[in-house]
């Protein structure tokens, strides 16, 4: 992960996180303890995510550059359907799983998919404070 990433992910808490009572947890936290089998998929985990108050539990992610539209596709749908979904991956094909796994849903109530602006390197858009 490099600083800019870490800037990104820090502006993104630093305006939307401390003023709301909100706890945070980082990619480095929730990867602790994880360990990834031989020939086995790992669940796509976001760069942080925020726990509000209010009980909502928050995916972010914080892109500085464009991804191939299939992999971001991919590891937003993980985000969306989480372990459940990527089991029936493993087993299935992705294909299959996708209409399989209607209705599965992970821990989060929201994803804030984050990019700098065009031409620029740092800052997020786009994240907005659960009601």
């Amino acid at each position: 992960m490099s600083l800019l990433h870490l800037y990104a992910i820090n502006e993104i808490r630093l305006a939307h996180c401390e003023e709301s009572n909100t706890q945070w947890g980082s990619l480095r936290q929730l990867l602790q303890g994880v360990q990834r089998a031989k020939g086995k998929d790992l669940l796509h985990r976001p760069d942080a995510v925020g726990y509000w108050p209010n009980g909502a539990v928050i995916a972010i992610e914080a892109e500085l550059s464009t991804k191939i539209t299939r992999d971001l596709a991919e590891n937003l749908m993980e985000l969306v359907r989480g372990e459940e979904y990527l089991q029936m991956c493993n087993k299935y094909g992705a294909r299959r799983a996708r209409n399989m796994s209607h209705g599965v849903r992970s821990q989060f109530t929201e994803i804030w998919y984050t990019r700098p602006s065009k031409g620029t390197q740092t800052g997020a858009a786009g994240a907005c404070s659960p009601g």
